[in-house]
């Protein structure tokens, strides 16, 4: 079985590292990755051939994920598995679903790990599957688990309702303590401990990351309200 990966940054080579030890992998991107992928031991090919493999991952930011869907979606073969790994899901879900031709089976995931985080291995962490349009929700559910990944299946809705709560307002935090460029003290804490680690977490992600995440979970932006609300609550009774 042949897989293409649209997009080859840091999660698509992540991703491909993993994937070629049991398919074989091809991959695109609008920069001339064929170096990286050369390394890799993956095929670098124009995105309408990786657009027509068995399964196509699309590992592009949300900001441009419904353009380059457009772009490949004439590319997919019929039968073929579409599948995404957006860290929101109620947005690339719709467009998929709407933009992609019926005889295309879609699954939107969200890998809760990356390159950083899965340095030393995948076993044990976390990917999120939402089955949109698919008859091989369990044949994929078997290669994530054995694999060692553990698998929550979730709407795109139930998702982006979580996240709001545990990723964007986790980042929200970590963006101001980013930008006050905290530092490590003689005199700490182990709570102050766990304020570096949040910021030395999310220091390497662009601000683009940041608010395309913020700005396209549906459900972000309440959270964030209240918890600003809280803190401004909570500065008035210490006045």
């Amino acid at each position: 079985m042949e897989i293409g990966i649209i997009g080859f940054g840091q999660f698509g080579q992540f991703a491909a590292k993993h994937l070629k030890e049991h398919f074989k992998v091809f991959a695109a991107d609008k920069s001339d990755k064929s170096n990286e992928a050369e390394k890799l031991g993956v095929g670098f090919v124009s995105l309408a051939e990786a657009a027509s493999k068995d399964i196509v991952i699309m590992s592009v930011p949300i900001n441009a994920f419904e353009n380059i869907l457009k772009q490949i979606k004439s590319h997919l073969k019929k039968g073929a598995l579409l599948i995404d790994v957006c860290s929101v899901k109620v947005k690339p879900a719709k467009a998929m679903q709407e933009l992609v031709s019926k005889d295309i089976e879609v699954i939107a995931t969200h890998p809760l790990f990356g390159p950083q985080s899965g340095a030393h291995g995948i076993k044990g962490l976390k990917i999120v599957v939402c089955a949109l349009r698919t008859s091989r929700l369990e044949q994929i559910k078997s290669i994530l688990e054995k694999a060692g990944l553990q698998v929550i299946i979730a709407t795109p809705e139930e998702h982006d309702k979580q996240m709001a709560k545990t990723q964007t307002l986790a980042q929200f935090i970590g963006r101001a303590l980013i930008n006050m460029d905290i530092q490590q003290q003689n005199i700490t804490t182990p709570s102050f401990g766990k304020l570096l680690e949040l910021k030395d977490m999310l220091k390497e992600d662009s601000f683009e990351l940041f608010r395309d995440i913020q700005k396209n979970n549906p459900f972000a932006e309440e959270v964030r309200e209240e918890f600003c609300r809280e803190i401004k609550k909570i500065e008035s009774e210490l006045s």
